[in-house]
């Protein structure tokens, strides 16, 4: 179907990422970021209930996407939860800290410990963006080929594609192509 093809095209990049059962998860993932950017920003303004609320909207997303797997690729579902994991660690630090629960935990003067989670927060923060970079050199995949298996070929890439093999006994005549969506 024409039309079906051309929805898919505009529009894929929402679902295309998702196991097809789970569709939906991108907008459940959009409503979960507009919670913690825009309505808790006026629940309890400055409070530690508002990170408390911002915590547990993380800590349900986290386990929602460590439960269902809705990712194609296992890969970026893992990177996702990971990233879930190291903000809901943020939030309860955070939290741990607003309350002063931490002080009484570690002693009177906690400042060597306070510095230690802040380390370990820090830490946490930079392997979200390093662990890809890791994974990249130690497994040599090449993220970019990945990523475009998980979308479906345009009428204009197939073209492309068409012209860089230039195998002589490939068609090469680009009238050719069929107007449809090729998928993997």
């Amino acid at each position: 179907n024409a039309e079906e093809n051309k929805a898919v095209t505009r529009l894929g990049f929402l679902f295309l990422a998702y196991r097809p059962t789970y569709w939906w998860f991108e907008i459940a993932e959009m409503l979960r970021k507009l919670m913690l950017s825009s309505l808790l920003v006026f629940v309890w303004e400055g409070t530690a209930s508002q990170v408390g609320a911002a915590f547990v909207v993380t800590l349900l997303g986290f386990v929602l996407s460590i439960t269902l797997a809705p990712f194609n690729d296992k890969e970026l579902g893992t990177m996702h939860s990971f990233s879930l994991g190291v903000q809901a660690t943020t939030l309860f630090a955070g939290i741990m800290l607003i309350t002063q629960r931490f002080r009484e935990v570690v002693g009177r003067d906690g400042s060597q410990e306070q510095n230690f989670l802040a380390g370990i927060l820090i830490f946490l923060h930079m392997f979200v963006f390093i662990a890809p970079m890791m994974h990249m050199l130690v497994f040599r995949s090449n993220i970019f080929s990945r990523i475009a298996d998980c979308y479906p070929f345009t009428l204009l890439q197939v073209k492309l594609s068409l012209r860089e093999t230039e195998d002589p006994d490939m068609n090469t005549d680009l009238g050719s192509v069929p107007n449809a969506t090729v998928n993997r």
